[in-house]
């Protein structure tokens, strides 16, 4: 966004960053207008990303030339950019760089346009179509505002909208159709526009955006001084909204209001966020660590804690979603508590991943025949997610896998933590948490996440240079920081346990019932992976390494257990649900919950209707579902449901009543 001639030129930046956050373009708008300047702080990570991505481009460029095609390059300098630009298109050449594209009030520079053979009104016998590289593996939002805006000014050019637009990226080319966004782009750009003609008043609420925004700490400072809401541990946006329609604004006005009924949610959420409040408010008056312990519940908190015992594990990864093709797990670190001792695993490509997985898995193996009763703890649900990823990506160690999820071997400590303890934080991080219960770390955070940002940046780029090894003992150090800090965590919660214990409470400890063994599970199994393994024997893991009689057995290999893996992700998201909270089931789209009966059932021929109401939550449940309740037992099938009313019609065989 600037000024020119008195007038306010934009770009595609500016849309997407609107898009993201109305205040930002209040906030850009304001600076042009000689408002506050835009802050500018020096981000080792953010250089080192625009670094890696005009790397990028010119990877792609070279890789453009190596086909044979004929290529411009428009310079970013040159005054007649946009007139060579359209010069270059006239030519009909293969690729155009960097291409200026104008159309007011709108400019910007596409990273590349891609002549396809198609005729148009003015072009002639072809078109051009519009490609940006993406360092990310995945297609986010902006970047999807960015390619439609340049394709409607590549169209104004050619005269014609171009069918298709492309996202290059480190694992390949994702190709779109302009026309599925091109009305919700032009939504958002009269919005936009709108915005800017009439400045409406804005706030700046959080948003995702603010991790990378350069007002963040402008912002920041706003909601300190308004006592924002959104400092509240556990506060959504829609939560804070309800909050403010009941008349509370401030953190310190929520923490002694008085309970309501909420248009939204339960009342035990309001309830929870404002004795959370309370704390928070009472910690920062106090000028010391503030907690308290919450009354035990059955199946909660401290009642989730299993017998502790020698052979614990304490699990932390280090991952990065963006490291192509699909994400990695480029650490593993745990804690073994018979001895104390920290391991970790480097996993900078595919094939070591696997391997750590498998390494680890085996390590679990062998430590359970020693001590039968171990469990591994982590904080939050991230370890066993990635493990479920793992085993279905590299088709391994899925019995293993099973077994531990059956047994209850991972134990989360984040949910005990959140239905225990209620402390005055803003976060319930780990992080956040070590000072209630004295962990100091060895490895200093800010160093430690410029150099985690730094190694990512590194491996999703693809950059064949070995990490430095004084960068790598900085990541190592941290995660052993995590491994530790875990264990800290355990044995503090042990102590509250004890506390309460000798305070009178009663708190039974979490035992997982036993599985009934599958024998004849137990031996497809065996006979599937003995298959695999013929199949498999002299197959390369890494593909670009295997021929094509070799990749056709790798995947018949993996096509063997396939069905079987697939069902395991709905079964282990029933066995979770079974363990989740009336509050956590409010916010789960595949749930419906707190259903209750209104009016008398209807029966239409062999089928009973009963009609139900339910709580305001957002859910995916829609009519011609079958829907099953916690303990796996059929309820009926969805014949009507009305969310703005929130009501909904199951009809049951009456059989079932018989």
């Amino acid at each position: 966004m600037r000024l020119e001639h008195g007038d306010v030129i934009l770009s595609p930046t500016d849309l997407a960053n609107f898009s993201a956050c109305g205040h930002l373009t209040t906030l850009d708008l304001q600076a042009l207008r000689g408002g506050p300047k835009k802050p500018v702080y020096p981000d080792p990570a953010l250089e080192l990303l625009q670094q890696r991505g005009e790397a990028f481009e010119q990877e792609t460029l070279l890789q453009f030339e190596e086909q044979g095609l004929t290529v411009v390059r428009i310079r970013r300098d040159d005054p007649d950019a946009e007139a060579n630009t359209i010069r270059a298109m006239q030519d009909g050449v293969d690729v155009i760089y960097q291409a200026r594209l104008v159309m007011h009030p709108w400019r910007g520079w596409a990273d590349f346009l891609l002549k396809v053979d198609q005729p148009s009104p003015k072009l002639g016998e072809y078109i051009y179509e519009v490609a940006d590289t993406k360092l990310s593996t995945e297609t986010r939002g902006n970047a999807i505002l960015q390619i439609v805006l340049y394709s409607e000014m590549v169209a104004q050019i050619q005269g014609m909208f171009p069918e298709r637009m492309h996202v290059i990226k480190p694992n390949g080319r994702e190709t779109f159709r302009t026309q599925d966004f091109i009305h919700y782009v032009r939504v958002v750009k009269e919005r936009f526009i709108r915005a800017l003609e009439t400045e409406p008043e804005t706030y700046p609420e959080p948003v995702p955006h603010c991790d990378i925004c350069a007002w963040r700490s402008h912002c920041e400072k706003r909601r300190r001084e308004d006592d924002h809401l959104g400092y509240i541990a556990g506060m959504g946006s829609g939560q804070a909204k309800e909050v403010r329609k009941q008349g509370f604004h401030t953190l310190a006005d929520f923490s002694v209001s008085t309970p309501f009924q909420p248009g939204r949610g339960a009342r035990a959420t309001y309830d929870r966020l404002r004795e959370q409040a309370r704390v928070q408010r009472e910690q920062r008056e106090a000028g010391r660590i503030v907690f308290e312990t919450i009354p035990p519940q059955p199946e909660q908190g401290l009642c989730r804690l299993p017998e502790p015992d020698k052979g614990d594990i304490y699990l932390d990864l280090e991952g990065d979603p963006y490291i192509p093709p699909s994400g990695r797990e480029y650490l593993f670190g745990w804690v073994d508590k018979a001895d104390g001792i920290y391991r970790h695993i480097w996993a900078m490509d595919d094939e070591a991943e696997k391997a750590a997985f498998e390494a680890f898995m085996d390590h679990v193996r062998e430590r359970r025949l020693l001590f039968p009763n171990l469990h591994i703890y982590h904080f939050a649900p991230y370890e066993p997610s990635a493990f479920k990823r793992l085993m279905s990506r590299y088709a391994t160690r899925e019995d293993e896998m099973d077994n531990l999820l059956r047994a209850g071997v991972f134990v989360d400590l984040y949910p005990v933590v959140r239905q225990s303890v209620r402390a005055g934080v803003e976060s319930y991080s780990i992080k956040h948490l070590e000072k209630y219960y004295g962990f100091l770390r060895n490895q200093d955070l800010q160093e430690a996440g410029r150099t985690r940002a730094a190694l990512e940046l590194q491996l999703e780029a693809r950059d064949s240079n070995a990490p430095d090894e004084a960068s790598l003992e900085i990541v190592r150090a941290y995660n052993e920081d995590d491994c530790r800090s875990t264990l800290a965590l355990h044995l503090w919660l042990e102590a509250l346990r004890s506390e309460q214990i000798a305070g009178g409470w009663e708190i039974p400890r979490f035992v997982m019932p036993l599985p009934e063994p599958d024998a004849a599970a137990e031996v497809r199994s065996a006979e599937i992976r003995a298959l695999m393994d013929r199949l498999l024997a002299d197959v390369p893991p890494v593909r670009e390494d295997r021929d094509p009689w070799q990749q056709a057995r790798w995947l018949l290999a993996n096509m063997l257990p396939w069905y079987r893996r697939e069902q395991k992700s709905f079964w282990w998201a029933h066995f979770e649900r079974q363990k989740a909270t009336e509050e956590e089931l409010l916010i789960d789209r595949e749930a419906l919950c707190g259903l209750q009966p209104f009016g008398d059932p209807v029966f239409e021929g062999k089928n009973r209707v009963d009609t139900y109401i339910f709580p305001d939550q957002d859910t995916d449940v829609d009519v011609g579902d079958q829907l099953q309740d916690l303990n796996n037992h059929s309820i009926g099938k969805v014949v009507f449901i009305d969310r703005e009313d929130r009501k909904l019609k199951i009809s049951t065989s009456t059989e079932k009543f018989n």
